[in-house]
């Protein structure tokens, strides 16, 4: 027999899938619970989400239940879910931050930002909900906020210990370290700390060699140039990086490649839940700079997409790599 949240949701129009339901339990368990939701003795944790506080509860603890299942396979549900929750509590952040994280998906990225930016740190959240404090950077970044973007993960990187998730780690290390190295001297200082620290956790398999090349890069942009090219030829040039590159990023490369297009670029901005999401145009940099003493054409291709933006503070610092025979850098 179904339980009467899960009768509840099918007499609502939004039938639970069977595999949703087994999975509940689960979801509940990963998700951030907000007060409603919550078990009513904290000892006891058989209930989860279903043991609430009434009718009006059940509903909504179910809406966000089901929304945050269906998140990744199905972010046009969640974002239902979330509007039917917030019908019902409208003062309550946690379906704003639903909402929120299901627009990202739906690369909606100022939408997301307006609905992370009010919520994701309302003080009846959880302070430990690492994923979606990385996600209103990622929204702020994606929207063009950079300082607002470099405000969130500031705030993210004392609580990714709140993870035991060694990817999400390194991903929002790696997205913090790309933001902060932009945020003048201090920033940059910031970024070389984090990423320092990072080549010292445990490896995460597919994300060590980013995180070194990123570290070099930075570096190179803070006057230490023979520690960067150290770290710099201990990689195998840039090719291996280039699997990073976004749809944004290979259209640049093949635009600097024949000949100026005019117009912006067509290829959409992308959000990945395991992958680090980069400022526009700065992974042009770090293959650049990691592909100088290996591989002149790569790095000559890379460096002239980046200064092919003609905006950011390390112009200047691309455009001396492209013209200087000291650092092997192609002409």
């Amino acid at each position: 027999m179904l339980a009467p949240w899960v009768l509840g949701l099918t007499l609502l129009g939004a039938p639970p899938r069977a595999s949703e339901v087994a999975a509940l339990r689960t979801f509940a368990a990963a998700s951030p619970r907000p007060a409603p939701c919550r078990p009513a003795l904290l000892l006891d944790e058989s209930g989860l989400w279903e043991r609430t506080r009434g009718g009006v509860t059940e509903r909504y603890c179910a809406f966000l239940a089901f929304g945050y299942a269906r998140l990744r396979s199905d972010p046009d549900a969640a974002l239902e879910f979330a509007r039917r929750a917030e019908k019902l509590y409208p003062k309550l952040a946690e379906p704003r931050v639903l909402l929120g994280r299901a627009l990202l998906r739906k690369s909606d990225f100022a939408g997301a930002y307006a609905a992370l930016a009010p919520s994701v740190s309302d003080a009846g959240r959880p302070l430990g909900d690492v994923a979606a404090l990385r996600e209103l950077g990622v929204a702020a970044l994606l929207s063009g906020r950079l300082p607002e973007a470099a405000a969130a993960y500031r705030a993210l990187i004392p609580r990714v210990a709140f993870t035991s998730d060694p990817t999400l780690i390194r991903v929002a290390t790696l997205e913090a370290a790309s933001v902060l190295a932009l945020d003048g001297p201090a920033g940059l200082a910031d970024a070389i700390l984090y990423l320092s620290e990072a080549r010292r956790a445990p490896s995460v398999p597919g994300l060590d060699d980013i995180a070194t090349a990123l570290l070099a890069l930075c570096l190179d942009r803070a006057g230490n140039g023979e520690q960067a090219q150290i770290l710099a030829r201990s990689l195998d040039g840039g090719f291996a990086l280039e699997r990073f590159q976004s749809a944004r990023d290979r259209e640049r490369l093949a635009r600097t490649a024949l000949a100026p297009v005019d117009g912006p670029i067509k290829a959409p901005l992308e959000f990945s839940e395991r992958e680090p999401t980069w400022v526009d145009g700065e992974l042009h940099a770090v293959i650049g700079f990691t592909a100088l003493s290996r591989d002149a054409r790569l790095a000559k291709a890379q460096l002239l997409a980046y200064v092919s933006l003609g905006a950011g503070p390390f112009q200047d610092w691309a455009k001396k790599l492209l013209n200087s025979p000291a650092r092997s850098a192609p002409r």
